[in-house]
C-alpha cells in the first residue's frame, strides 16, 4: 500500500469533507493549490441541484460539454436547464420537474442511470421515451412517476421497466391498465401508490400481490379504499414475508382488518395509519413489535366532537409506546392528558435517547396550575435527540395546550441542543412574546422556526415573523 502523505489522499475522509461543503465553498477549494484542485475538483461537478440555479451558477455551455462526464446527479424544475443532461453520460440520479419536450435524447447513453424521477413533465414523444427507457437503462433500480398521463401505447413499455426495480413511487398518475399477469415483481423492495386512477382496485390487488419481497409498502387513495381490505394475516404473511414498513393514509380500513394485516407481519419497524380505524385490535396486534418499532403515526381527531365520540388513542397506548420502544424514532398522533401524565411521572421513557419527531396533543385543565407546564417540559427534556415537537390540539377543543413560554418553563428545554422546529396547529392559542423565541435562538444551536401562529394578537405575532425569518437567513447563510 502506498505512503499516505496527505489526509485528503484518504478517499474515505474526502468523501466525509464533501458531505459538508456547499458548491461554493468546492469551488475556493480547488483554488487553494494543484492537490486541493485534483481533490475537490470532481465533487464539484458531482451534482447540480435547484438551489445552484436560483444563484446563477450553472457553468458555461462549453465547460458543462467538456466536464459533463463527471455530473453524476442533475435536479431541475427550471425548463432551461434540461439540455445538461444531454452532455451528462454517467448520471447515476435525474430528477426533473416540469420539464417540457421530453424524448428519446434525454435518456440517450445513460447507461449508468440508477433513479429517474418525473414530476409533472411534458413529452415531445412520450412512446419513444418510454421505449428508451425500457432498452436503454440497463441500471435502473428506482422510478417515480408523479402527475403523469400514460397513453395506452407508452402503458406498456413503463410495466415492462417496473419487474426490474427496487423502488417504483406512482402518485396522482392516470394508468390506462394494469400490468400483465405474466410479471413478477419480484427485487421490488418498495412501492408506494398515491391516488392512482385508470385501473381497478382488483388491478392494484393482483399487482401488490406479485411483489413477494416487498419490505415497505405505502398505500394512499382519496377513494379511500384499499386492496388489502380482505386479507388475511395467513396470506399477508404468504405474499410478504419480510414486509415491515407499512404507510396507509386516507385508507378505509377497519379495526379488525388492519389488526389482521398486522399480524402477519413478522416484524413492524414502522406504521402509519393516519386516517384509519386503528383501535384495540390493532394496537395488540402493534404490540410485539415495540422492541423493534421505529416510526409510529397515529390518527389524530380533527374536531372536539370527534375527540368525544371516537377518540382511536388513549393515553393508555400512548404511555405504555413511550416506555416500552427503545428504538423509537418518531411518534406522532401521540395523546396526553397532563392530570393521567402527572401520575405516570415515575416511569421512564424508553425512547428518551432516541425519539426525534414528536407529534402530541396536550389536554391542560381549563385552569391549571403553572406549574404543570413546567412539569411536562421536564419530562420533555429527557428527549436530548428531539429534532421536531409537533402540538395539536383539535378544533373546538376548551382545553389549552403547552405555554411555549420561558416564564412557563420553556427553559426547562435548554439540553435539546438538535431542536430544530416548533409546528403549531392553528387551534394551538399561543402568547408567546420575542424573549421566548430569542431564548429558542440563543440556546438552541440548530434552531430554525416555529410554525404556526406564536401569538394570538397580531401584531405581536407579525413581529414574531419578521424575527423568525431574520434567524432563518442566518442559518441559511444568505
Amino acid at each position: 500500500m502506498p505512503e499516505v502523505t496527505s489526509p485528503f489522499e484518504l478517499p474515505e475522509l474526502r468523501r466525509s469533507i464533501n458531505k459538508y461543503l456547499r458548491r461554493i465553498d468546492l469551488a475556493c477549494c480547488i483554488l487553494v493549490c494543484k492537490k486541493w484542485h485534483t481533490f475537490f475538483f470532481p465533487s464539484l461537478w458531482h451534482g447540480f441541484e435547484d438551489s445552484d440555479y436560483n444563484r446563477k451558477m450553472l457553468p458555461p455551455l462549453a465547460q458543462i460539454i467538456k466536464y459533463g462526464h463527471l455530473i453524476k446527479k442533475f435536479s431541475s424544475s427550471k425548463k432551461r436547464q434540461a439540455y445538461l443532461v444531454l452532455f451528462s453520460p454517467n448520471l447515476t440520479y435525474m430528477n426533473l420537474n416540469s420539464t417540457k419536450d421530453l424524448g428519446p435524447h434525454t435518456l440517450a447513453l445513460k447507461q449508468q442511470l440508477s433513479t429517474l424521477d418525473l414530476y409533472d413533465v411534458k413529452f415531445a414523444d412520450e412512446c419513444s421515451f418510454w421505449r428508451t427507457a425500457e432498452v436503454g437503462l440497463p441500471q435502473l433500480k428506482s422510478l417515480s412517476v408523479c402527475k403523469l398521463d400514460f397513453s395506452i401505447l407508452s402503458i406498456g413499455c413503463f410495466w415492462n421497466i417496473c419487474p426490474r426495480l427496487e423502488k417504483l413511487k406512482i402518485s396522482l398518475t392516470h394508468l390506462p391498465q394494469g400490468p400483465p399477469s405474466s410479471l413478477l415483481f419480484t427485487p421490488l423492495r418498495k412501492l408506494e401508490i398515491t391516488v392512482v386512477n385508470g385501473i381497478s382496485l382488483q388491478d392494484i390487488d393482483n399487482w401488490i400481490a406479485r411483489c413477494p419481497n416487498l419490505q415497505t409498502l405505502a398505500y394512499s387513495s382519496h377513494a379511500g379504499s384499499l386492496p388489502l381490505r380482505m386479507l388475511s394475516s395467513l396470506t399477508v404473511t404468504e405474499l410478504w414475508p419480510r414486509l415491515e414498513r407499512l404507510e396507509l393514509s386516507y385508507c378505509n380500513i377497519s379495526d379488525r382488518a388492519l389488526a389482521a394485516v398486522l399480524s402477519g407481519m413478522r416484524q413492524i419497524k414502522e406504521l402509519w395509519t393516519m386516517r384509519s380505524d386503528f383501535g384495540p385490535l390493532s394496537y395488540a396486534a402493534l404490540r410485539p413489535h415495540f422492541s423493534h418499532l421505529e416510526k409510529l403515526l397515529l390518527p389524530s381527531p380533527d374536531t372536539y366532537e370527534e375527540a368525544k365520540e371516537h377518540r382511536v388513542v388513549t393515553w393508555e397506548m400512548t404511555h405504555e409506546i413511550l416506555i416500552s420502544c427503545p428504538k423509537l424514532v418518531t411518534l406522532h398522533g401521540a395523546y396526553a392528558p397532563v392530570n393521567d401524565v402527572l401520575k405516570c411521572q415515575s416511569t421512564p421513557w424508553a425512547c428518551s435517547g432516541t425519539l426525534q419527531s414528536f407529534g402530541i396533543e396536550f389536554e391542560f385543565p381549563i385552569k391549571c396550575n403553572p406549574s404543570t407546564h413546567r412539569f411536562i417540559f421536564a419530562l420533555l427534556s429527557q428527549l436530548k435527540r428531539l429534532v421536531t415537537l409537533f402540538l395539536h390540539v383539535p378544533s373546538n377543543s376548551p382545553y389549552p395546550s403547552l405555554d411555549i413560554r420561558v416564564i412557563s418553563g420553556l427553559d426547562k428545554l435548554e439540553p435539546l441542543k438538535c431542536m430544530m422546529h416548533i409546528y403549531l396547529t392553528e387551534r394551538v392559542n399561543q402568547t408567546m412574546e420575542m424573549e421566548d423565541l430569542q431564548w429558542m435562538i440563543d440556546h438552541w444551536p440548530k434552531f430554525i422556526d416555529v410554525m404556526g401562529p406564536m401569538n394570538s394578537d397580531q401584531a405581536k405575532n407579525g413581529a414574531l415573523l419578521n424575527k423568525k425569518y431574520e434567524n432563518m437567513r442566518t442559518f441559511n447563510g444568505s
